[in-house]
Order: C-alpha cells, then structure tokens, then sequence
C-alpha cells in the first residue's frame, strides 16, 4: 500500500511538469533555440504560479538575443527568486554582460555578491577568475579570437554553446550590415596580446579556424 501510494505521488509530481516547459527544454538540447524560446515563452505567459517558473525564466534568458532583455530576465530572476538554483547563474550571465561591455565596477559588484551570496555555487571560482580579468590594462587594448561568423542565429548560439562546454568565455557580436544581420562568434576578451595568442594556438590545435581581433578599450 505504502509502494503504491509513493508511486502515485512520483507520477503525479512527474506529470504536473507542463507540457511547454518540456517541450522547451527538449527543443533547447537539440539546439533548436528559437522554437525552444517559443515553448518557454508560453510556459511563462501561462503559469506563473509554478513551481517551476524561476527556472523558465532562466532558460528564457539565455535564449533572449538582445543583451539588455537578457539582463533584465536574469535581474528579475535573482530579486524575485534568490533560492533558487539558477540564481547564481543568473548573477553570473548580469556580471559577464557588464564584462563584455566594459562596464567593470558593476560587473565586478556582481561577481562579488556571487561570491558572498552563493559561496558554495560552482559558480565561486568561476567568479574570482573573471574577476581577475577585470582589471584595465595600461595599454588600453583588448583582444578576442573569432572562430565563427553566421547569418543563422541558431548557428550562432551552437557555436557559443559548444566553445563555452569546452571552458572558453565566449562573447557573441551583432553586426548589422545593410540588409542582413551577421552574428560573430568570439572568444575573449584579453587584456594581454600573449594571452590571447595562447589562447589562439589551442583552438587552432582543436581544429577551429580563427583570426585575432584588436580592439581599444572604452573609457
């Protein structure tokens, strides 16, 4: 009796996942990120009561391609959600977003209350070593390394995904032209030439085919 009754409970706790929110989260493993944005966006529209929705918006964020929408998903996420486990994470993709726009106080003011707020996240240490690169060099240059320009934005995004599993900090750059909008895979940013050169040779070594891009620092 007792078997059955903790089967019962585990199905129901199963089948009370709704159905977009598994939809999203399949489309998202395949790679298919705009239909997974879809299926996300109606599981938040749809039940905002669930238990599961602070993890929706997570995954809504990463797939959001405006920077600043994605900032304020992930925003959302930590006021409203702070114990939940993608919280961290969503400090995190704030900091690196900050980070990518050279706005390093607010990036690194982020990093730490990771730090001090998520102390056993496996985010901590990942936050003391951007930390580490936030730091303006003298020069004021930073280098980046692109492996990837695609017209596809799922493209793209598989590209991000792939680099970032394999340990690099990925920055992905919208460049309009005229008529089409070009979506440039980079990984950096470097404050040292010679960082970035190393980090060059490695991905070259791993089959990518790349090119290094200077760029000055903003004030």
């Amino acid at each position: 009796m007792v078997l059955l009754f903790l089967f019962i409970s585990v199905s129901l706790a199963i089948s009370d996942t709704p159905v977009e929110y598994e939809k999203g989260i399949e489309a998202y493993e395949r790679g298919e990120f705009e239909v997974s944005r879809a299926h996300f966006r109606s599981f938040l529209l749809s039940h905002k009561e669930h238990p599961l929705y602070p993890d929706g918006l997570y995954y809504y964020g990463r797939l959001e391609r405006d920077g600043e929408e994605a900032k304020k998903i992930y925003l959302y996420l930590v006021a409203h959600y702070p114990d939940n486990k993608w919280a961290p994470h969503a400090c995190f993709m704030v900091a690196k977003y900050h980070y990518a726009n050279e706005d390093f106080d607010t990036g690194g003011n982020w990093l730490r209350k990771l730090i001090s707020t998520y102390p056993e996240s496996e985010l901590a240490d990942s936050s003391r070593s951007l930390l580490r690169r936030m730091v303006r060099r003298e020069d004021g240059k930073k280098w980046a390394i692109q492996v990837g320009a695609f017209k596809d934005y799922g493209n793209a995004r598989r590209a991000v995904r792939n680099l970032r599993n394999l340990g690099y900090p990925v920055v992905l750059v919208k460049r309009k032209g005229s008529q089409s909008v070009l979506w440039l895979v980079r990984v950096g940013y470097y404050y040292e030439r010679g960082e970035a050169l190393a980090a060059q040779t490695v991905l070259e070594e791993r089959g990518f085919r790349t090119y290094l891009v200077e760029r000055p620092c903003q004030n």
